[in-house]
């Protein structure tokens, strides 16, 4: 009762429905679909670690009532005349939306939330603290205003679509008009005051050093949104035991030459550094929660955002980027236009690989600006610098043209042990990507009842 006077009294509320033994089983059937899944995940032990905490939310209600007036067009053709027919759509609209829910602790990620929604409002009952009895509570610190448009836009579109679905309107094209204002005086919209709901979520977690992973399932519905990490051994062996018969029948049934299948390994480096420079924008993306409107509001109440000025001894990357598509696109006008037939042959085999190694330099470069820009805790160039290192060895000696093939299996090993240590540090990274520092309930101020 103390917490309660403390912090704003919810008004409703929906009662767990599902059991710690629901949850149990609805999340081992979600890691039969998990093959390289750690097998602490499945450890009897580890699932009784499942956690009822009752989550704050804001419940948002809108009303359409009265007349509508939207703009509409049917188009057709007759003769050689493609012919446009512009319309004034009028009629009555009357809809309720009642329990458009968005989460209203900072601490709990919108990703999450939206992915183990939606809740069923009619379940809700009055809110009375013996609900909380045996579970934990976190308290509500996001105003309700931070996504009444987002909610009020959830309201608008549906009711747009059913319009535009009505059988008697099907052969006009409504059009949207994603103007917010515009779109509520037109639906006539009209927004009551945010209900304060608490809702019940489950929550499991399972630590790797400072990183958290966790499960979250719907209270109501049993719905899951689980990470789940990779296990490094599992993936290796099995990549192994895949790769095995794929090789053999390739050699069965293609016969490559040393210098295309040295070119076709610088390729296979390039695209890894290419994936593990878009898992790192992804982490970076995620670990900042820029996409979590309630966590970046908390967040600017703490302090300003902060603007990043690149240094300026990074634009010779810039120059060296264009420099390096200029040259590519020059080597490709002189290979284009050669009429010897041998010239032309060493020039396309320069133009090729010339190509491959300006997307290194390319993807290092930014990499490399991307992480001073961003300052992040990991070394994303240098780490990427390990593939890329190895497609640029094998270009050069493609370039060369050695007569030895031994020199051809040599920069094809260097690609594959290239490609190899990549593959496992995406990995690493991936599984850092779908983890998570833990919401510490406890120190924003929720408490178990």
């Amino acid at each position: 009762e103390k917490k309660l006077r403390d912090e704003k009294r919810p008004s409703k509320i929906i009662p767990f429905q599902k059991t710690k033994e629901d949850c149990k089983k609805a999340y081992t059937h979600e890691l039969r679909r998990a093959l390289f899944a750690p097998k602490e995940l499945k450890n009897p032990e580890y699932l009784e670690r499942f956690r009822g905490i009752y989550m704050p939310y804001w419940s948002y209600s809108f009303h359409h009532d009265g007349p509508v007036e939207l703009s509409g067009t049917q188009s057709y053709s007759k003769g050689d005349y493609d012919i446009t027919d512009y319309y004034t759509v009028t009629g009555e609209l009357h809809g309720d939306y009642e329990g458009i829910m968005f989460d209203a602790s900072s601490s709990f990620d919108d990703e999450i939330s939206q992915s183990i929604a939606p809740y069923d409002p009619s379940q809700m009952k009055e809110f009375t603290p013996s609900y909380l009895s045996g579970f934990y509570a976190d308290t509500a610190d996001v105003s309700s205003k931070l996504y009444q448009d987002d909610a009020n836009t959830i309201a608008n579109e549906e009711s747009l679509r059913v319009i535009q679905n009505d059988r008697n309107l099907r052969s006009y094209d409504i059009e949207d008009d994603t103007a917010l204002k515009k779109l509520n005086e037109k639906m006539m919209t009209q927004i009551e005051e945010p209900v304060a709901a608490m809702i019940p979520v489950w929550f499991l977690t399972w630590r790797d050093r400072d990183r958290v992973a966790y499960t979250t399932i719907n209270g109501q519905t049993g719905k899951v949104c689980a990470d789940i990490p990779v296990d490094i051994r599992k993936f290796i062996v099995f990549s192994v035991l895949l790769a095995l018969p794929i090789f053999l029948l390739l050699e069965a049934a293609i016969s490559l030459s040393a210098p295309l299948s040295l070119s076709l390994t610088a390729l296979l480096c390039v695209i890894a550094g290419a994936v593990y420079f878009y898992e790192m924008t992804e982490i970076e993306d995620r670990d900042k929660r820029k996409e979590d409107k309630g966590f970046q509001a908390k967040k600017r109440k703490k302090k300003a955002d902060k603007t990043n000025s690149s240094d300026e001894r990074w634009k010779i990357g810039d120059y060296l980027v264009a420099g390096g598509w200029i040259g590519l696109i020059i080597v490709f006008v002189i290979a284009f236009f050669m009429l010897d037939s041998t010239i032309s042959a060493i020039f396309n085999r320069f133009t090729i690989h010339f190509f491959l190694i300006s997307i290194v330099i390319t993807v290092w470069v930014y990499a490399h600006r991307y992480q001073r820009e961003h300052e992040l805790s990991y070394p994303m160039a240098r780490e990427i610098a390990v593939s890329q290192i190895a497609a640029i060895a094998a270009c050069v000696i493609s370039m060369i043209h050695p007569v030895s093939d031994l020199f051809y299996y040599g920069g094809m090993m260097l690609c594959y042990l290239g490609v190899f240590i990549t593959m496992i540090m995406i990995i690493r990274r991936y599984n850092l990507l779908i983890t998570r520092p833990i919401p510490n309930l406890h120190k924003r101020g929720g408490n178990q009842a």
